[in-house]
């Protein structure tokens, strides 16, 4: 999962119900996926309030990644800055809540006590947020059919054909 947690004690807001706490984090977290691995430093900013069933976190991911561009196929830099809302549901308490979502894709995270652990939910989120196809830029010319050169660097000899 990761190299940190990004965990949050939600103590103070379960005390008064409708009660909001920001939290503030700048953590790495080692994102691994079967094509994808990185650790950058996310910076993280959230908001959790109590909605006396469930924990509401709200906020902001920044994170700078590397990336290839899928035409020209160069490193560049991504900065990813996406937003989030989840719901965490107490664990060791039944509730309506969690017997509906049974078997069903779930929209909501488990927490025990007054542990919260954004940790999964920061990484789907980010996930989510990465472009299918990454551009190193949006006029990006990528590399030639035929001979491979970089069209953002020089022109190459070959036949172009127009479709």
């Amino acid at each position: 999962m990761g190299i940190y947690s990004v965990i949050i004690d939600v103590r103070d807001v379960r005390q008064e119900k409708g009660s909001k706490k920001l939290y503030f984090f700048s953590e790495n977290i080692s994102i691994e996926e079967s094509d994808f691995t990185v650790s950058p430093c996310f910076d993280v900013e959230a908001e959790a309030s109590d909605t006396v069933k469930t924990i509401h976190v709200c906020g902001t991911i920044k994170a700078e990644v590397p990336l290839d561009c899928a035409r020209c196929l160069k490193n560049f830099s991504y900065l990813c800055d996406t937003s989030f809302c989840e719901e965490f549901i107490q664990s060791d308490i039944k509730s309506d809540l969690i017997s509906t979502k049974v078997g069903e894709d779930q929209d909501f995270f488990f927490y025990r006590g007054n542990r919260l652990d954004l940790t999964d939910a920061i990484r789907q989120n980010f996930l989510a947020s990465l472009p299918y196809s990454p551009l190193c830029s949006p006029d990006c010319k990528g590399l030639c059919d035929t001979c491979g050169t970089d069209l953002n660097v020089d022109q190459c000899r070959c036949e172009q054909y127009t479709i």
